[in-house]
Parts: structure tokens; sequence; C-alpha cells
């Protein structure tokens, strides 16, 4: 009995090993958004798998999907829209892997009028690529910080 207890007690501390596995799986991604004076820059990290749709199909097929990818990341209106101030896109740079397994890294350069009015980030990532469960978003723009997981449901940043 008191080993029986032990180890039910170390599983619920480490979680269980299905339950692990399901969460791994997950599609994930992480965001950082941070500012230079008037620049604000966005950071995007996934991995490919959950951004493709599918990996079966020919090579053909593979190839079509990831440039498809490829050309949405490249849209930031597919990625995010920036509220309370008025912010250009001034640059961005895009590394997108041939491998699934790879991450794919983004970074979005804006040139923003009033910085500090930015209130509110609405990602659409959900939107654009379905694979997606949660997206963790780090912000410091000025002296406003924060952290905030996202969902399907919730997917605003209250900066």
């Amino acid at each position: 009995m008191c080993n029986r207890l032990i180890i039910l007690l170390i599983l619920a501390s480490i979680g269980s090993p299905i339950a692990w596995a399901h969460d791994h799986n997950k599609g994930s991604a992480e965001i950082s958004i941070e500012n230079e004076g008037n620049q604000l820059f966005l950071n995007l990290a996934s991995k490919m798998k959950h951004l493709i749709e599918s990996n079966n199909g020919s090579q053909k097929q593979q190839n079509r999907l990831h440039q498809q990818t490829e050309n949405k990341i490249k849209q930031f209106n597919h990625i995010a829209t920036i509220m309370g101030t008025h912010c250009s896109l001034t640059n961005q740079a895009i590394h997108v892997p041939n491998n699934s397994t790879l991450e794919l890294k983004a970074r979005y350069t804006f040139t923003c009028k009033k910085i500090n009015q930015i209130s509110k980030i609405n990602i659409h990532l959900f939107q654009t690529f379905n694979r997606f469960d949660t997206i963790k978003v780090s912000w410091k723009i000025n002296d406003k910080e924060g952290e905030q997981e996202l969902t399907k449901k919730a997917h605003l940043v209250q900066i």
C-alpha cells in the first residue's frame, strides 16, 4: 500500500506519461514583443509541424503546403494586428526550414507613431493555422511588460 501511494504521488508531481505525451503534441508557438524607441519588434517561433496542415502526400503536395505556409508568414496581417497607434512594417526576417521538425523563426520590425499608445495586439495565428492550441506571448514595451498564454478563444494581448 505504501509503495502504491509513493508511485501515485510521484506520478501526480510529474504528470502522467499519457497526459505529458498529449501536451507535448499540442500545437504551440512563442511570441516576444519589445521596443527600442519608436521601433517595435515582434518575434515568432514555432515548429513547422504546427504550421503545415499535413506531412502526408507526395513531395509535390508537401512543397505546395510548405510554400503556402511561407506565404502566410510573410503577410503580417495573418499574424497579428497592433491596436492603439499606427505602426508601419519596415522589415521582416523570416526563416522557414524545409524539415517539419525544425523551428520557423520570424522577426517583424515596425516603426510606430506613438508606441506608448499601443493598447492591444490581436494574434491571428489561431485563425491562420488551425493546429495551434496555445501561444505564449511575452512583451516589454517601454515601462509595460507581461506574459500571457493565449488560446483559440482568448487571443487578445492586453498591453
